[in-house]
């Protein structure tokens, strides 16, 4: 509902409202929010950075993903930063996404944790449609499968 109501609401406010109030708000709130309200949040990041055209929102954005959630020590902002990818992905370019989010997605999946690894493998699908650079997509590639054997492990022991 809230996004919703913030959908119907955006359109009516200036960019600058939404740069200094409603970012900077939610930024602020994030990290004392609850699971839900985080993903949600996210899900109004996505929008702003879809439909409204400001160069300095985005930077807002940019960095609050790429620095807060992407390089943070806490693994749920982490994953969170996965679900992120997955949610942009299918509305913005290919290039859009390798310029801004794909070096922290992809430095972000060498990491050996089993929540992170879950969360990549459930969102890799969209992220990967993005991604088509023969490096990157080894990688990709050699994760999962690094991953298949460290389960396939797991689960025998």
């Amino acid at each position: 509902m809230c996004l919703t109501f913030l959908e119907k609401c955006l359109p009516m406010l200036t960019r600058s409202e939404i740069r200094t109030k409603y970012i900077p708000f939610i930024v602020k709130n994030f990290s004392n929010a609850n699971q839900k309200i985080k993903i949600q949040m996210l899900e109004i990041l996505v929008y702003i950075l879809v439909k409204i055209p400001d160069y300095q929102s985005r930077c807002l954005i940019h960095h609050f993903v790429n620095e807060d959630l992407a390089k943070s020590k806490s693994i749920y902002n982490r994953k969170l930063f996965i679900v992120f990818c997955s949610l942009i992905c299918p509305k913005i370019s290919k290039k859009y996404f390798k310029q801004v989010f794909a070096f922290s997605f992809l430095k972000i999946i060498e990491e050996k944790k089993k929540d992170i690894a879950i969360t990549f493998a459930k969102h890799v699908v969209e992220v990967r449609k993005k991604i088509d650079d023969i490096v990157s997509t080894s990688k990709i590639e050699n994760t999962l499968n690094s991953m298949k054997n460290v389960f396939y492990k797991d689960e025998l022991i």
